[in-house]
């Protein structure tokens, strides 16, 4: 992937045209570039996931459909519903980028909508949500180290030995499973950036992805200690177990995009730059609680 040559070009176009809008694949990497919007609506909160609703053009100057719309509602996307709605959940991930001066903002891709003309869309919206979400896809994990403790095991059914037709690889690891010994206390920030990394160590460490990982935590250190915070880890998702706990104390958890050219990251172990997208997580005090 020629970053240098993609940055270039991204600059370029949002020097004159005041942004970039492009689509990213599952992994962070250029797609295409979209027609510049009709209307962008990006809503954010600050103890919450931020959503999308960005309009454009569907038809190009030469060609009936733009080249970034038809990346959008082709046959890798799905056809198009009765009700001009993409079946997002066949869809390959797709994130939809846009930059601008000094500024990069991501969503991932959740629903297409497409008004319908009578040979082909006349203008399409893409609805998104906050990098955030993909906290909500991540365990909290209540006992990280046990995720390395022991070697995945090909077995043909599941948990329970019950067979299935599949095939598995499993590993065992303690999850949490009283109320009591799996809690984490101290100055806020600090005890959500390290249970974040700690649950991202042990999902990467379990399958090889720590010298390469695709999230991190930004560990750029602060003059705050702010209040302390108490919270319980069972094993359900990132976003639902810090959520409460920084609003309460006062530290907004944002998600950025890194990409490959950016200034390097203060992260665990050092500082560190990449040769391909990271997703990073940032924890920080709010001015106001």
């Amino acid at each position: 992937m020629d970053w240098k040559g993609y940055r270039t070009g991204v600059r370029i176009f949002a020097a004159g045209f005041g942004q970039f809008v492009g689509i990213l694949n599952e992994d962070g990497s250029p797609v295409c570039q979209l027609p510049p919007p009709i209307s962008v609506k990006a809503e954010k909160t600050r103890h919450g996931i931020g959503t999308l609703e960005a309009t454009f053009p569907a038809r190009g100057r030469i060609a009936p459909t733009s080249a970034g719309v038809m990346e959008l509602i082709s046959s890798t996307f799905g056809n198009l519903d009765e009700e001009g709605r993409v079946p997002i959940e066949k869809a390959p991930a797709r994130l939809l980028v846009i930059e601008r001066a000094r500024t990069r903002y991501a969503f991932i891709i959740n629903r297409i909508e497409a008004d319908t003309g009578l040979e082909a869309p006349t203008t399409i919206t893409v609805k998104g949500l906050d990098l955030a979400d993909y906290l909500a896809a991540w365990p909290a994990a209540s006992v990280p180290v046990s995720w390395l403790a022991n070697t995945l095991e090909s077995r043909d059914g599941d948990a329970a030995g019950k067979w299935g037709g599949v095939r598995f690889d499993m590993a065992a690891i303690e999850l949490a499973t009283t109320a009591d010994g799996y809690t984490m206390t101290g100055p806020a920030q600090r005890v959500i950036r390290k249970l974040i990394q700690d649950s991202l160590d042990a999902v990467n460490g379990r399958f090889g992805w720590l010298e390469n990982p695709h999230m991190v935590v930004d560990m750029t250190p602060t003059q705050e200690e702010g209040p302390e915070t108490f919270i319980r880890v069972d094993d359900s998702n990132l976003w639902e177990t810090i959520a409460e706990p920084a609003a309460n104390a006062g530290v907004t958890v944002t998600v950025s995009l890194w990409l490959p050219g950016d200034p390097a990251l203060t992260v665990a172990g050092g500082t560190k730059t990449f040769d391909h997208a990271v997703l990073v997580v940032h924890a920080y005090y709010s001015r106001e609680v």
